[in-house]
């Protein structure tokens, strides 16, 4: 091999080993600058004193929706309240005591026991909890207005029930005036209008009948409320003023634990008095009504019969 040659192959080797010891070098330097910028950002982080510790800054803040009644609501009513457990305390002696230091005042309507016993367990919740709670403990419902906290025992709502007022009549055939064999064939005014029947052998009957929707619905919310037909029997004397009396039978719907419904047919509508409970049921009930009858359909079919004479 010539001289030239060994020197070509000998610079060409150091070459490369050049380049990879620049190269393993360059990377080396990057890496331990990458390594003090990231130490420096440690220290720096862990040496930084926050000016205002208590002051948090943050690119979006979730807040609850409140509704028309949470604003009328007083200040207390979302407050933190802690109360104790108790055995066998009276309903209003409760109150008192979970409300001491707010001036409330407390109004029971008909139907709610203040005297009532109850028994309840440690609890940590909102004013606004403790009322939901004694709620569902008792059955009672509550309405906040103001300083006033009224409970009451009945709820009252109106219904308004899908269907025009007034009952709906139907008839099933034909109508038809029956012509006297002995007599003409009828004059041709008789042939004209279709009263005239041609013999007396034809028989027409009609079967009509009446749909009382609003009674339908009301037996459905009674039956919800637990009513019963209690029959009362009532004596009173014949118009002649005999002795022997007649036994006139009425029957009124007694419902249980005091609630009644009554029908408005002014407005298609249904009355309701009941306990909360009791309520939730009748609101299911005439909204699932309610869909049926907007799905009904009414068909009218006439039937005509035409008859050639001579």
């Amino acid at each position: 091999m010539s001289v030239f040659k060994k020197f070509a192959v000998i610079f060409a080797a150091a070459s490369l080993s050049g380049c990879a010891g620049y190269s393993a070098l360059k990377h080396h330097s990057d890496t331990s600058e990458k390594i003090d910028n990231s130490m420096s950002d440690v220290l720096g982080k862990r040496d930084f004193k926050d000016p205002t510790p208590f002051v948090k800054k943050l690119n979006r803040v979730y807040v609850q929706h409140l509704t028309q009644e949470d604003i009328k609501m007083p200040d207390w009513f979302n407050e933190p309240k802690g109360i104790s457990g108790a055995r066998k305390i009276a309903f209003l002696e409760l109150l008192q005591k979970v409300f001491a230091g707010i001036p409330v005042n407390f109004q029971f309507l008909e139907g709610v026991k203040e005297n009532e016993k109850i028994t309840i367990p440690e609890l940590s919740l909102t004013y606004a909890g403790i009322l939901e709670y004694l709620s569902s403990l008792t059955g009672y419902s509550y309405t906040v207005r103001g300083n006033d906290i009224v409970f009451k025992k009945f709820e009252v709502a109106t219904f308004p029930i899908r269907h025009l007022p007034g009952n709906e009549q139907y008839s099933v055939g034909k109508k038809g005036v029956k012509g006297d064999s002995s007599s003409s064939r009828g004059s041709s005014q008789e042939k004209k209008s279709g009263n005239f029947i041609g013999g007396s052998e034809q028989e027409y009957s009609v079967l009509s009948g009446k749909l009382d929707v609003m009674s339908d619905v009301k037996l459905g919310v009674d039956a919800i409320l637990g009513c019963r037909l209690a029959q009362a029997n009532t004596n009173s004397e014949s118009a002649e003023g005999s002795e022997s009396g007649s036994s006139s039978v009425s029957s009124q719907p007694q419902c249980e634990q005091g609630a009644n419904s009554k029908i408005l047919r002014s407005t298609s509508s249904i009355f309701v008095r009941a306990i909360p409970s009791q309520m939730r049921m009748v609101e299911d009930f005439i909204k699932d009504k309610n869909s049926i009858f907007s799905r009904q359909v009414s068909v009218q079919v006439s039937l005509i019969n035409v008859e050639f004479t001579d």
